[in-house]
């Protein structure tokens, strides 16, 4: 007959498949990017990310290196090494434990955004916080057992010009997480030094975990994958360390006492998380620590 035919379920499907696509494509404005960028969308159990119609420089060398690793035979082949790294670093614990534990271990988005970290050797010697263009991050695989990685959570001192301003410090076009004096880059190489010392573990296993320089910060999607796999990085580190340049308020029992850290959700989320991870290990103290 001529009349018109049904639409079946599986078309339905791929219809809404076709406009959550195309909606998250559209993008928002960022900004950290300055410009519009394309928003994840969760499309048949999964997270994808869509690219950008635009790139500029900074991107188009960010995705000449990615291409140029993903096609080294090399980093392919080690792919299963990076994700046992992890899982090695769990610990022994009660098997509910390591089971919880190993959830957030494969939060991770172990395909764009794999989990990196600095030596902390090479982060000393820049003599400034590395950025994700300096490539100066190497996998998880490279850290040996009997190793440890401090994760460091903080503020960015320069978010926008407009904290500049308020701060005293100087703009100098995009955010950045230091001042201009490299005040905290200072800061961390103290902390982690004496963090060494009280624990008695050896600098040259030392590693620094940064969102500056560990999670891509010019491909949007990856970004926001490494953003959403925070708490599986913070799973696999030995210690929380909030790097904070002021004197702590003498009643600061808690981060939320500290001013601007203890302000935004996301940065006290991010201890909760180290909380967490010291009770699924059974630690009588959570591994949080404020220099």
């Amino acid at each position: 007959s001529g009349g018109v035919r049904p639409t079946s379920l599986a078309e339905m499907v791929r219809e809404a498949r076709r406009e959550r696509r195309k909606e998250a494509a559209k993008g928002k404005f960022s900004f950290w990017a300055q410009k519009n960028v394309p928003q994840p969308c969760y499309v048949a159990g999964a997270w994808e990310y869509p690219e950008s119609n635009t790139m500029d420089e900074k991107e188009a060398e960010a995705r000449k290196f990615w291409m140029e690793r993903e096609a080294d035979a090399e980093w392919r082949v080690g792919k299963e090494a990076r994700y046992t790294a992890g899982l090695s670093r769990l610990g022994l614990n009660r098997r509910e434990n390591i089971e919880a534990l190993k959830e957030q271990w494969d939060s991770v988005d172990h395909k764009f955004a794999p989990m990196m970290v600095v030596p902390y050797a090479v982060f000393k010697g820049l003599g400034r916080l590395p950025r994700s263009s300096d490539r100066v991050t190497v996998p998880l695989s490279d850290v040996k057992q009997g190793d440890h990685i401090t994760f460091y959570s903080h503020n960015w001192m320069r978010g926008d010009e407009e904290q500049c301003k308020r701060n005293g410090h100087v703009w100098e076009g995009s955010a950045h997480p230091d001042d201009e004096k490299g005040t905290k880059h200072r800061l961390m190489c103290a902390s982690v030094e004496q963090l060494a010392e009280t624990k008695g573990w050896e600098l040259d296993g030392l590693y620094i975990w940064l969102d500056f320089c560990c999670i891509e910060q010019d491909i949007v999607n990856k970004k926001m994958a490494g953003v959403k796999s925070l708490r599986g990085y913070v799973s696999v580190c030995d210690a929380v360390v909030v790097p904070y340049p002021e004197p702590p308020p003498a009643d600061a029992s808690t981060v939320d006492r500290l001013a601007t850290y203890g302000d935004r959700g996301w940065t006290r989320l991010e201890a909760m998380v180290a909380y967490i991870m010291g009770v699924l290990r059974g630690h009588q103290a959570p591994e949080l620590w404020v220099a």
